[in-house]
Parts: C-alpha cells; sequence; structure tokens
C-alpha cells in the first residue's frame, strides 16, 4: 500500500521529512513526509541505500526550528 520510495505517490519528486513525534513513536518503521512540489503529506517506507533523494543539507536548520534574533 505504500510506496518503496521517498519519492511522492503523487508527482514522482523528492520528498522532506517531517518531524511528527506522535506518528514517529506509533509507526517508527514509517517515515513522515512531504512534498515540497504539490503539498502532499503523508507516510511512506524509509528509502533504500542509495534511493536518489534530495542531497544532504547538512549544516542548515531544520524546516521546523525557528532561529529567534
Amino acid at each position: 500500500m505504500l510506496p518503496d520510495s521517498t519519492r511522492c505517490p503523487l508527482c514522482d519528486e523528492p520528498t522532506l521529512r517531517v518531524e511528527e513525534p506522535a506518528w514517529n513513536r506509533l509507526l517508527p518503521w514509517f517515515r513522515t513526509s512531504w512534498c515540497y512540489a504539490c503539498g502532499w503529506e503523508g507516510l511512506l517506507r524509509p528509502g533504500r541505500p542509495g534511493d536518489a533523494s534530495i542531497p544532504s543539507q547538512s549544516g542548515q536548520l531544520p524546516l521546523s526550528s525557528k532561529k529567534s534574533s
């Protein structure tokens, strides 16, 4: 029922992982995801090793964090 990759099931674009504490605690074997291209959000299976996804964004703040100035 769930796609085998981390790509959006609607538009096939790469998705971003989203932290959802309740879902992540209840279903840790799934990945809560959001598609920036079409706005889809839902659960996916974790990507396979070598799955072409969005490259690492090391050094950047996650989307949900807010920097206070």
